[in-house]
C-alpha cells in the first residue's frame, strides 16, 4: 500500500500542476516590511508554478546578490515583496515620494499614508530601465524594507513564486 501511495501522489501532484496550472507550497512571512498587508509570522500559499506576474502581485524570491551589503543575512534569504514594474519598464522616483511608471504615477492603494512620504531614497538611484528578465519590488512598508531602491531589480529567475493573495 505505501509504495503504491507513494507512486501515486507525485503523479497526482503533476497531474493538478498542468491541469491547474498550481503548485502551492506554504511561506511563513518574517519581518515587517509588507506591514500592514502582511504581517510578521503570517502563513500564506504561494504558487510556486511561474505564471504571469502583474505589478501589484506580491512574490517570494531570493534577495538579489547586490541586497546582501544591506543586510546581516546570509545567502540564500529569502525575502517577500510587491513588484511595482515589470519587464522593459521605466520606474522614476520623485523626491515627492511619488513613483512613475512609464511616466504614469503608480497606484498603490495599499500603502498607508506613513508608507507613502518613505518612498524616495536620497542618495540612492531614482531611475531605473527594467531588463526584459527583471521586476522591480518594494515592500508596503516602505520605511522598513529592504527592496529594489537599494539592492536594483529582481531577476525573473530569482522569483520562487506569487503569494496567492486569498491567505
Amino acid at each position: 500500500f505505501l509504495l503504491a501511495l507513494a507512486l501515486v501522489v507525485p503523479v497526482a501532484k503533476q497531474a493538478v500542476i498542468h491541469y491547474f496550472g498550481t503548485d502551492y507550497s506554504p511561506y511563513l512571512v518574517s519581518g515587517s516590511s509588507m506591514a500592514p498587508t502582511m504581517e510578521d509570522g503570517q502563513a500564506v500559499l504561494i504558487n510556486k508554478v511561474r505564471g504571469r506576474i502583474e505589478n501589484g502581485s506580491i512574490i517570494i524570491c531570493y534577495l538579489p546578490e547586490a541586497g546582501y551589503r544591506f543586510t546581516i543575512a546570509t545567502p540564500p534569504q529569502v525575502i517577500v515583496k510587491r513588484v511595482i514594474a515589470g519587464p522593459g519598464e521605466t520606474v522614476d522616483i520623485g523626491a515627492d515620494d511619488v513613483i512613475l511608471i512609464n511616466g504614469l504615477a503608480a497606484e498603490e492603494p495599499y500603502l498607508t499614508e506613513a508608507a507613502k512620504s518613505e518612498t524616495y531614497l536620497p542618495n540612492y538611484p531614482t531611475h531605473y530601465v527594467l531588463a526584459e528578465d527583471a521586476y522591480f519590488v518594494a515592500g508596503d512598508n516602505r520605511g522598513h524594507s529592504c527592496d529594489s531602491r537599494y539592492f536594483g531589480a529582481v531577476r525573473s529567475d530569482e522569483i520562487i513564486g506569487v503569494v496567492n493573495e486569498n491567505t
